[in-house]
Formats: C-alpha cells, structure tokens, sequence
C-alpha cells in the first residue's frame, strides 16, 4: 500500500486495505471498509462500511453502504 501525501489521509480502526493499493490525498476511510489489492482511491474520498473490489479505482466522491 501506498499513502501519498499521508497528513491528509485518515485511516479508522477495522480497515483492510489490500496489497499494491494506492490511496491519494484528502481521503477518509471510515470504520468497516474493505479495500482489495491493486486498487486506486481518492483523491477526495469518503468510504464508511464500503467494499471495494480489486482493481478498482474510486475518486471525488462518498460512499457508505
């Protein structure tokens, strides 16, 4: 995993975030999100309970399931 520009993520308890996963500035990863590998998140993203497949890209958005 990679956090680019890490002061201006924030990553909660009871995350997984999988293998070779990059998460761009200005994200929130709220408590329960499950994250594959080889995935793209943010920049500017809000993810609570969210699930996220591999090889997924997520930007500019919010999104609790």
């Amino acid at each position: 995993m990679t956090i680019l520009q890490p002061e201006t993520v924030t990553i909660e308890h009871d995350v997984e975030i999988g293998r070779d996963t990059v998460i761009f500035p200005c994200t929130y990863l709220a408590a329960g999100t499950r994250i594959g590998t080889n995935c793209s998140i943010g920049p500017f993203v809000y993810l609570k309970n969210a699930r996220i497949g591999a090889g997924e890209t997520v930007r500019f958005g919010k999104r609790e399931d």
